[in-house]
């Protein structure tokens, strides 16, 4: 059974985070914060639902982090003491790169059978398609 972690008056599931080495500690969520820079992505947990973000900005001191979520394209302002609650808690999570390149990858095939599908409904239908028509919208 899933651990649960409680944020407030909300009950939120506590996700699994692999162990990188057993010989390393892990460190504590201010140094985890102080090691952020702009442009990474993270997991968070903000308004009840998990959110994958870009952190755009780190204000001076690193007391204010600014970031940037895929859902409909908000900023979210954490304090520096918010995000050390939230990583705490396990809802705030570092995404590797090696997830971003498969969703990248999964998006590219996407689109082409998107494309495909256009493609192969204008031949069905009898309209003429040259290379230049098939980029643009039908």
């Amino acid at each position: 059974m899933a651990a649960k972690s409680e944020v407030g008056a909300a009950v939120v599931p506590k996700r699994k985070t692999a162990l990188i080495s057993a010989s390393l500690p892990d460190p504590t969520p201010e140094q985890w914060a102080s090691t952020l820079q702009p442009g990474t992505v993270h997991r968070l947990f903000l308004q009840g639902v998990w959110m994958t973000v870009r952190l755009n900005w780190v204000g001076p001191g690193q007391r204010l982090f600014l970031f940037q979520s895929r859902h409909g394209g908000r900023t979210h302002t954490l304090t520096l003491r918010m995000l050390c609650k939230l990583r705490e808690a396990g809802l705030a999570l570092p995404v590797e790169d090696n997830l971003l390149r498969a969703q990248a990858m999964e998006s590219l095939v996407r689109d082409a059978w998107s494309a495909n599908a256009g493609v192969t409904a204008a031949v069905r239908e009898g309209r003429h398609m040259t290379p230049s028509s098939a980029a643009r919208p039908l």
